[in-house]
């Protein structure tokens, strides 16, 4: 995107004040939403451009960001927004993402790491909205569609194993049929959040991708930071932060944990299924190399004792595609 050549962002910038305004493009996510920062004199600003996204998640993204910060947490402002052409123009929460600043500054890692957790406690208190969609175990059962079909091939798919996992899986997921649910933001990891160094306690989490949000057990985002697919993190923070948040809350801690497991293993699939399809069909490559952090992940969940019936299979089936995607990054 290039404003100069592109007479809606030109126009919709000098719609809501910001003629004259330099930009800098930011990095982007895996999704079509692209990112400019505006500047003008001593302001800045955000330009959203989700113009090749569904309309119905930009107003998602605009309905959850109202919800967050009416709990006073801190999602951005939005300033301006045509949702019809998919522009928004958002609050600046500035550079300092918990990633960067966890391998700048590793001694903040564990504060940066609570701080994060207790959002998360807070969110829990937040009263669901009818407008968001329910993860049951049902639709969580089919979010692991793009496992089984991007990152196995045809090559690697025994259907009787196959089926049998599914069956496993969908029993698994049961848990969150029976359970509380609550607001997840879905994908809370370290490159989504920003230390906000204004503000204090939960509200200093600036939170940035909700778009998705739904309604899921509250272990779902915890698995999101802790086992977070862009950098490692140690067990021992991992159960550290897990304990912090048990420690506030009042939940049956076994029950609890079991979840936490059973989402950990339905999410690190999914996205092994999610970065295939990324180096398979966009050619993004680079998240190959995220591959292996996520499967040790999953390797390390699969040691508990309620996945003993079906690990040897399901431990066959996440190692099986390792040479081929990698022979995808060099066709």
């Amino acid at each position: 995107m290039i404003p100069e050549l592109d007479a809606d962002v030109i126009r919709f910038i000098e719609n809501h004040g910001w003629s004259g305004a330099s930009f800098t493009p930011m990095t982007s996510d895996a999704s079509s939403r692209r990112y400019l920062r505006l500047k003008n004199f001593n302001k800045s600003a955000i330009l959203m451009d989700a113009r090749d996204v569904e309309r119905s998640n930009t107003k998602q993204f605009c309905d959850v960001a109202g919800l967050l910060r009416d709990h006073g947490m801190s999602a951005p402002a939005i300033y301006a927004h045509d949702l019809i052409n998919g522009l928004l123009l958002l609050e600046d929460f500035g550079d300092q993402v918990f990633a960067r600043l966890m391998e700048s500054e590793p001694r903040r890692e564990v504060d940066l790491y609570r701080k994060a957790t207790d959002a998360l406690f807070h969110l829990r208190t937040l009263k669901p909205p009818r407008t968001l969609s329910i993860a049951s175990s049902e639709v969580l059962t089919s979010m692991l569609n793009p496992f089984f079909d991007e990152y196995l091939n045809e090559n690697h798919k025994d259907k009787t194993v196959v089926s049998a996992l599914q069956t496993q899986l969908r029993n698994a997921l049961d848990v969150v049929d029976h359970s509380k649910r609550v607001v997840s933001l879905r994908d809370c990891h370290s490159e989504n959040l920003m230390f906000l160094d204004n503000r204090r306690g939960f509200a200093s989490v600036g939170l940035l991708d909700f778009q998705d949000a739904f309604i899921c057990h509250p272990a779902y985002d915890l698995v999101s930071l802790l086992q977070d697919a862009r950098r490692c993190v140690a067990p021992e923070i991992e159960m550290g932060m897990i304990a912090h948040y048990l420690s506030k809350a009042r939940d049956d801690n076994e029950s609890f944990l079991s979840s936490y497991r059973i989402l950990g293993v339905q999410r690190n699939l999914r996205i092994l299924g999610i970065f295939a399809r990324l180096a398979r069909h966009q050619d993004k490559f680079s998240y190959l190399a995220l591959i292996p952090r996520v499967r040790n992940y999953v390797q390390r969940t699969l040691l508990a004792a309620e996945f003993e019936a079906w690990r040897d299979d399901l431990m066959t089936l996440l190692y099986a595609p390792a040479e081929d995607l990698e022979r995808s990054a060099h066709v």
